[in-house]
């Protein structure tokens, strides 16, 4: 899923963070506090919703679970 960001100069100051976050220069919390500020909000769907949007895309239910699924490593 891609990120989607409040304005452009956000998104670049989100990208610069990440870098930053991925050599170590930045802790967690200063990364979760980022994200909060610069990505949009995600809205929380109803089950109706989910089953309308899984029965508009033909998708069967164990293949919408998984693809709503965290990548585990």
């Amino acid at each position: 899923m891609a990120k989607r960001y409040r304005s452009d100069i956000l998104a670049a100051i989100h990208d610069t963070a990440q870098g930053l976050h991925a050599a170590g220069a930045m802790d967690n919390r200063t990364m979760k506090a980022l994200d909060a500020m610069c990505l949009t909000p995600v809205a929380k769907l109803s089950p109706g919703r989910i089953r309308a949007i899984r029965l508009r895309e033909w998708a069967r239910p164990l293949a919408a679970a998984r693809a709503a699924a965290p990548i585990r490593y």
